[in-house]
């Protein structure tokens, strides 16, 4: 998101996931590198739950397994689900979404 996790310390919130559902493709070996692309699936501007969709592929391009999650925003001092701080939002906004992004009020 562009935010490191002393920021969101400052703010006092955290994600918090409901869902994870790993499918997995091929085999990643130890030691093997692989790249992670990343998209917003789901938003939820009223509430701040999302969903991503990971993707993530070996050096040859081959798509290893993709990793879906649906969560929101933690505020972690009451221990209540939380929106997201207005200064946060822009860099929401740079990340890629999904062809099927969806967003809600």
């Amino acid at each position: 998101m562009g935010f490191s996790l002393d920021k969101f310390a400052e703010f006092h919130i955290g994600p918090i996931l409901f869902r994870e559902e790993l499918i997995y493709f091929k085999e990643v070996h130890l030691d093997e590198y692989v790249q992670v692309k990343v998209e917003l699936t789901k938003y939820n501007k009223t509430n701040s739950r999302f969903s991503f969709i990971h993707q993530v592929f070996r050096n040859d391009g081959v798509l290893c397994c993709t990793v879906n999650v649906d969560g929101a925003w933690l505020d972690l001092h009451k221990r209540k689900l939380t929106k997201l701080p207005e200064e946060m939002e822009p860099y929401l906004a740079k990340i890629p979404r999904s062809e099927n992004y969806a967003e809600t009020e």
